[in-house]
């Protein structure tokens, strides 16, 4: 039997195929619009040309730290060459030894030759001439009887707050230097780059590209009261903040990324700060009471003040709160994470992550993949557990410590002891049993 084609069915067919051709091109270019606007919507916040700023505050003791940083970033991190780094020291005499020590090291000298965002050493007194734009000659300061000069600002503001004055004039003096900045980091001297083909600028990315920024603040109210109250007071007072405004007189804001900053933030800070009774911040820095006040520390504080009219892009939560609600984390994990925070204390705030119970390392690494968390403080005592934990995070790529140090070959880790097998361990064991085990025991 011949089979034939009606000439009309096959007209139909055909524009039923022309039918099904048109449908499925418009579903296509209906699904790369949707492509399109979602990577609109997740775009670069950075472009890959664009300067980065970083701020040290940093003085004479500290600078072999800071040696150690430029190499580690020069080693390390990819995009070294767009950043602009600002240390700012307490003279010109630290000044000529800092730049000193920089450029005589044949390294660091041709990595900075590439650099385009520069690299400044400035001291902060002259810091604050420029940006408060004053002359001592003609205009004078004087503080408790004290005529305020590069030599005699560290003993009429006191440690902390001199370092304050460092970080906050320092970045307000990136307006001069770089006033198209749009985000900068705040960072300690001892802050290194411990991993290679790291992108700084994937940090800042991480952190800000979020429909959400998670702040993180800790309630100390059992425990280490008294320090943490007066630091919560003194920053607090800064801002011309009721302390009935936060959960407790010991709710500590954690700087669990190293200190990031909005530059439209920070200016509203800066503008706040200085509009509260009309005056200058170095005046304002220096008639805080008390000697525990961290001017760095306050913007998460104005941040905070500032929550519910930011609500749309600061969240803040209460880390034990979030491990509470952490997959994994039940009643008897949950209890013996408070246990060990409470025994162990201050130990840096949450920043310092060895004080955790390593039955949960586990528990922990996904808590910190979840959230990119970039910087760890490093505990010398624990420096097998840092590297397992910086292996395991991908996100983990800055430490900073009080010895600037960080294990770089495995020789400094014997992996045969039982406390550096915590990764390999917890995916092992039972679980559930041993949480229940050990909760039982640190609840007795």
């Amino acid at each position: 039997m011949q089979l034939r084609l009606i000439p009309g069915i096959q007209k139909r067919s055909t524009n039923l195929k022309v039918l099904v051709a048109v449908f499925t091109l418009s579903i296509i270019l209906v699904l790369l619009s949707l492509s399109s606007f979602q990577i609109s919507l997740s775009q670069s916040l950075i472009s890959e040309s664009e300067i980065l700023p970083i701020v040290i505050p940093t003085f004479t003791n500290h600078f072999k730290y800071n040696i150690q940083f430029l190499e580690s970033f020069v080693k390390n991190v990819l995009d070294f060459s767009n950043l602009l780094i600002l240390f700012v020291v307490s003279n010109n005499q630290e000044a000529n030894e800092l730049l000193h020590l920089i450029y005589s090291n044949q390294k660091l000298s041709n990595a900075l030759k590439a650099q385009k965002g520069g690299l400044y050493v400035i001291p902060v007194f002259e810091l604050i001439q420029k940006v408060d734009k004053f002359n001592v000659v003609d205009n004078p300061i004087i503080f408790d009887g004290i005529n305020v000069n590069e030599e005699s600002l560290l003993k009429v503001v006191e440690t902390f707050k001199y370092q304050s004055l460092k970080k906050l004039y320092g970045l307000k003096y990136l307006d001069t230097i770089l006033p198209e900045y749009k985000y900068a980091l705040i960072a300690d001297s001892e802050l290194t780059c411990i991993k290679k083909d790291t992108l700084f600028r994937d940090a800042i990315e991480d952190y800000f590209n979020r429909p959400t920024i998670k702040l993180f603040y800790e309630d100390f109210r059992h425990g280490q009261t008294e320090s943490v109250a007066e630091i919560v007071r003194e920053q607090m007072e800064f801002i011309n903040v009721d302390i009935s405004e936060l959960p407790s007189p010991t709710t500590y804001m954690m700087q669990d990324q190293s200190w990031f900053v909005e530059k439209d933030m920070f200016h509203e800070y800066w503008h706040h700060i200085e509009s509260v009774k009309s005056t200058t911040v170095l005046r304002r820095v220096h008639d805080i009471k008390g000697g525990i006040f961290f001017g760095d520390l306050g913007y998460r504080y104005y941040l905070y003040s500032q929550r519910f009219r930011k609500a749309d892009k600061y969240k803040f939560v209460n880390i034990m709160d979030q491990f509470k609600t952490q997959k994994g984390i039940n009643e008897a994990a949950y209890n013996l994470i408070l246990k060990y925070r409470l025994k162990n204390g201050w130990r840096g705030a949450f920043e310092d992550f060895t004080w955790f119970p390593r039955i949960l390392t586990k528990n922990l690494v996904d808590f910190l993949n979840e959230n990119k968390i970039a910087f760890f403080r490093n505990d010398m005592n624990e420096e097998c557990f840092l590297r397992r934990l910086s292996l395991a995070v991908d996100s983990f790529r800055y430490q900073a410590c009080s010895d600037g140090y960080f294990p770089t070959s495995n020789t400094y880790c014997d992996y045969k002891k039982e406390h550096d097998l915590e990764l390999e361990q917890s995916s092992k064991i039972d679980l559930q049993q041993e949480q229940d085990k050990l909760s039982k025991k640190y609840t007795n």
